[in-house]
């Protein structure tokens, strides 16, 4: 919910907007065309698109698709016989029990799984139940209510653990996001976590087969969120699921791209250049209530780009002071912050640090892209107010890529060292020399 730097002068604060009814394109102002575009690009991207006219068609696309899905998977191995699971234990219940099971997926690769077996005789109609960004995976609450209530129902209910997540994670305790490490350390070696999630699900399929209780013909896949998404793959590429029914899943790049506008949000973007002193002008700001009263964010470059400009530590101070009062966040990005000519710059939070709110209401941004010319490695860090931090990397898990692993200990050894940092920045030093001479008085450099 916050912006970059869009022009090098221009900074963004975005407000909670007060709802107006759908413009056409024509009436659109300057804020929201982006989004216009890229809806329009995307509608020309599937124009074409056409459903198939005949099941002939159809199948022949289905077979395409399949294909291609196992190439960005990275093809799966052979995997003829049914797995022999291993039983560590059962739970007796009313109408039906549980099993605790391990199940092997891959060459020294166990799935934790619990199966709800109805206590009725004869055959089953079978659920694989799959599980999102729940926090404790298969044994999250909601999903056991999900399992018991089949079971009850006379449905046989396989739970699974996804790869890296519940009782499979990195780390010793439950709870850690499957998508966080382990499908960011899977990509170096061509195994997408999608994929390893489609073939532990047909693993588990192959499992649900060979037991005397399940109805072989009659199974089903379903799952939220991430779940919705392993529901999609699996029911897409195993055509032994008859019913495939995801749940809160995936949306589309012109719903993402439109989100802001969905919360009910705009930009508002405020003057920056030799007329403000290249900072934004905080007594005019001031004067501005019912843009202040609306403010969700407050978006500040210090050092600022092109210009370098950097904010004194009363400034900073202000804008923190206008961000308790109206009480939003003052997001402070100082990826420039390592590149000086004379004094460091002053940090965010060396100046919340001496108020008596500490760091609440701000955040301050920093990467390796500037610091250590390291722009490949798309690494940086957020930190200040706690009780934001929380929020932001509970929705990090949901909505944004991951980091790899190797990128993550790289980065850790950089961030740690500071000698090369100062090589660079003498390196800096002796472009800026050398621009001073060249292009002092022209084309607007100063």
């Amino acid at each position: 919910m916050f912006a970059g730097r869009w022009y090098g002068c221009l900074l963004a604060v975005w407000l909670l907007g007060t709802g107006s009814p759908v413009q056409s394109a024509e009436e659109l102002p300057p804020s929201q065309q982006f989004l216009a575009f890229i809806r329009q690009q995307a509608r020309a991207l599937r124009e074409q698109d056409r459903p198939p006219a005949t099941k002939e068609e159809w199948l022949a696309r289905r077979e395409q698709l399949q294909a291609r899905l196992e190439q960005a998977w990275g093809g799966f191995p052979a995997s003829d016989a049914a797995p022999e699971a291993k039983l560590l234990g059962t739970l007796q219940r009313d109408g039906y029990h549980i099993e605790k099971l391990l199940i092997p997926t891959l060459p020294d690769v166990w799935m934790t799984a619990l199966a709800y077996v109805p206590d009725s005789p004869g055959k089953h109609p079978a659920i694989l139940s799959v599980h999102g960004h729940w926090k404790h995976a298969k044994v999250e609450p909601a999903l056991q209510s999900r399992a018991i209530g089949a079971a009850k129902l006379g449905f046989f209910v396989l739970a699974v653990d996804a790869f890296g997540a519940g009782e499979r994670a990195i780390g010793e305790e439950l709870g850690e996001y499957h998508g966080e490490m382990v499908a960011a350390t899977l990509f170096p070696i061509g195994r997408p976590l999608s994929g390893i999630q489609v073939f532990e699900n047909m693993r588990a399929v192959d499992y649900l087969q060979s037991r005397p209780e399940v109805e072989p013909t009659k199974i089903g896949i379903t799952g939220a969120s991430g779940g919705g998404n392993q529901t999609m793959y699996a029911g897409a590429f195993d055509d032994r699921f008859g019913a495939v029914v995801p749940v809160c899943s995936v949306g589309n790049y012109q719903a993402y791209l439109g989100a802001c506008y969905g919360t009910g949000c705009e930009p508002h973007f405020l003057t920056c250049d030799a007329s403000t002193g290249y900072m934004p002008d905080l007594d005019a700001l001031e004067k501005e209530t019912d843009i202040l009263e609306r403010t969700a964010a407050f978006y500040l470059c210090s050092p600022g780009n092109p210009q370098g400009k950097v904010a004194s530590p009363d400034y900073v101070r202000r804008a923190l002071a206008l961000a308790r009062k109206y009480d939003f966040m003052l997001f402070f990005d100082e990826c420039y912050s390592e590149i000086y000519t004379r004094e460091a710059p002053v940090g965010g939070l060396q100046v919340a640090a001496t108020t008596p709110e500490r760091f609440k209401n701000i955040i301050v941004f920093n990467s390796l892209s500037k610091r250590s010319n390291l722009p490949g490695l798309r690494s940086g860090f957020a930190a200040g107010d706690p009780d934001f931090l929380e929020t932001m990397a509970e929705i990090r898990n949901l909505t944004a890529p991951q980091m790899p692993g190797v990128v993550q200990h790289a980065s850790v050894a950089v961030w740690s060292e500071e000698q090369h940092v100062s090589v660079i920045r003498q390196a800096y030093r002796a472009k800026f020399d050398l621009c001073d001479e060249l292009l002092k008085g022209k084309f607007g450099y100063f």
